[in-house]
């Protein structure tokens, strides 16, 4: 019985795939990023979206966020999304009543999506 959940699982898992394509990962972003986005695409990785801090005008630093769950995926449970920095470095974040992200007593806002699923029509 174990064995057929499994195995229909696993179909689900590769007939999901079949019908998504993904967009190209984005421009001008860290190299340990783009390599992190190509480890985790297999793992129902949805998108990557990229917050930026500016002072003055200026983009001071970035912030990550990797949300997983495509609807082919069909997971378990919810993941969380996970936020990294520019060196990749795992990080804890607040997320404010705008939807933006504060992080080191600095609010990130969303500026681009660096990488996303879509589905074929």
């Amino acid at each position: 019985m174990k064995k057929v959940i499994l195995s229909t699982l696993l179909l689900v898992f590769i007939i999901g795939f079949s019908a998504c394509e993904k967009i190209e990962i984005g421009k001008n972003i860290p190299k340990c990023i783009e390599k992190k986005i190509k480890k985790e695409e297999p793992m129902c990785l949805a998108f990557v979206g990229e917050y930026i801090y500016k002072n003055k005008g200026e983009i001071q630093s970035r912030v990550y966020k990797f949300y997983y769950g495509l609807p082919a995926c069909m997971l378990q449970e919810i993941v969380p999304p996970t936020y990294y920095d520019e060196q990749c470095n795992l990080i804890d974040v607040i997320i404010n009543e705008n939807g933006n992200i504060e992080y080191n007593n600095a609010i990130y806002r969303h500026n681009r999506y660096v990488y996303q699923y879509y589905e074929k029509k």
